[in-house]
């Protein structure tokens, strides 16, 4: 994979050590990945040590599979060597602009990843939409088309623990109401959205003791930086460039609500939804295809349309000024969504691949 979680960046590349992990319970794996990197220079290298130790790793092991993260990337590699290992089994992950294009400079994407699926043994797709996506663009068979929503989610882990607790644990002024963002600050994941919404929210007086806190790094975070300032909100957002997986236990449930603002065409499914409802914290998502593969509005979250911080204000409005009964309903709806995502639940559906 060229994502994986480290010290210095957590929750990138979650998902694939989620699976890795799950696979270890069962199996003997290896792995070759990648972790994040912003310098060109180093990522180059990084890719290029990435496909030949994938290279050199096939050739010198008895591998039974090969299970590929980010097909249009982490393929070469192991397609060289596959010239000599005729029979190794090639499954690929699909889950982002790999196979589903968000401008112009991921077409080229798509064609890498067209050519590499000729020889899938199988693809692992976190979410209907994808499932779809392949079988249909990608001319994949649909019984080869297995749908794995990225390792799940731990519910022993991400579940409703006191919420004066997990505002102290973060050192939160306990004054103040939350509400959030999770999600790496790059375009289109919507944390503009989220910033003009707070704007619009800023000038309602019902709002006056909320705070905002975004949790993420990305390519984009000085313009993040940059629409805080120029909108005046500095004193009203909190800033989080990362947190650990316990912490971010604690960061869901000190907020009164959590925000998905993504408008990726590539948002496979949004994990971090799924996070905040295990631990019933009320969700605003956008209508997204990804998120709405478990999105079901009024019933476990609440909706807006989509890079429009008018509904996105409006809609966390009507989330804060929900009856204690229906809002009760709604996060109960939550974490019963949550729980047909638990990891120990879907792990089943991944170990069936590799027999």
């Amino acid at each position: 994979s060229n994502m994986y979680p480290s010290k210095k960046y957590p929750s990138y590349g979650i998902f694939v050590k989620n699976t890795y992990d799950s696979l270890l319970t069962k199996y003997d794996v290896d792995k070759v990945v990648m972790k994040k990197h912003y310098n060109f220079v180093v990522k180059l290298f990084s890719y290029m040590w990435l496909h030949l130790r994938t290279f050199v790793k096939i050739l010198f092991n008895d591998y039974d599979y090969v299970y590929i993260h980010y097909i249009s990337h982490t393929s070469q590699g192991v397609l060289l060597a596959r010239h000599f290992m005729k029979n190794i089994k090639i499954v690929y992950n699909a889950h982002g602009n790999d196979v589903v294009a968000d401008n112009e400079v991921d077409e080229k994407n798509i064609v890498r990843s067209k050519e590499f699926l000729k020889y899938a043994y199988k693809v692992v797709v976190p979410s209907k939409y994808y499932q779809d996506v392949i079988v249909n663009e990608f001319n994949v068979n649909h019984k080869d088309v297995i749908i794995y929503p990225s390792g799940g989610v731990d519910v022993n882990l991400f579940k409703k623990i006191d919420k004066k607790e997990a505002v102290k644990a973060l050192e939160l002024d306990s004054k103040s109401k939350y509400i959030g963002y999770v999600s790496r600050v790059e375009k289109d994941k919507g944390y503009d959205t989220f910033i003009n919404a707070i704007k619009v929210l800023s000038d309602n007086k019902k709002f006056n003791k909320y705070k905002y806190i975004i949790v993420g790094d990305g390519n984009e975070y000085n313009t993040l930086n940059k629409m805080i300032t120029d909108n005046e909100l500095t004193d009203k957002i909190i800033l989080i460039k990362k947190l650990n997986r316990e912490e971010l236990v604690n960061l869901y449930n000190a907020l009164d609500v959590f925000v998905f603002p993504t408008k990726r065409k590539s948002e496979s499914l949004g994990l971090v939804g799924l996070e905040a409802m295990a631990c019933e914290t009320p969700v605003v998502s956008s209508n997204a295809k990804g998120p709405m593969s478990y999105v079901n509005n009024k019933k476990n979250a609440y909706v807006f349309k989509q890079d429009d911080p008018e509904d996105l204000a409006s809609t966390i409005e009507k989330v804060v000024t929900l009856e204690e009964k229906d809002l009760d309903k709604l996060v109960a709806n939550e974490r019963k969504t949550a729980l047909e995502y638990d990891s120990n639940k879907i792990n089943s559906v991944i170990f069936k691949i590799f027999k």
